[in-house]
């Protein structure tokens, strides 16, 4: 369950607005608790945003991704930290789409999970703007 107040969602020790122009997803493809997916102002673009628990670490929470999607390409699994939470990020590509993912620890062994998903180079999405 994500918690909303002063306009923002919170869940755990991570926190996350909804920019101005944005839609959220009514009929997402995923049912799961704690999952939100938005579709940016251009309606091309998606964003979604996980919270699992009991994760291993996020370098293996996404390597295990990257092998399931089987993907055509994919950037090297990269160490990164946003607002002061630790994980790590890739991006790779289908057949039909480009992905962003990015994991984030969270506490007790929970994880945020933020994917972009666009059918082209990212156009003008920036994830800062959601952090």
């Amino acid at each position: 369950m994500l918690h909303y107040h002063n306009h923002r969602f919170h869940r755990k020790n991570f926190s996350f607005q909804i920019p101005d122009g944005f839609f959220l997803d009514t009929e997402p493809e995923v049912e799961a608790d704690n999952y939100l997916r938005l579709w940016l102002p251009d309606q091309k673009n998606s964003l979604t945003v996980d919270f699992a628990e009991n994760c291993a670490d996020t370098k293996s929470e996404l390597e295990g991704v990257i092998a399931d999607m089987e993907p055509r390409w994919s950037s090297p699994v990269e160490a990164v930290t946003v607002n002061g939470l630790g994980g790590h990020y890739a991006e790779y590509h289908l057949t039909h789409s480009r992905y962003y993912e990015l994991w984030l620890n969270l506490a007790e062994g929970a994880a945020v999970n933020i994917v972009i998903r666009t059918p082209d180079e990212l156009s003008g999405a920036d994830l800062s703007a959601v952090l």
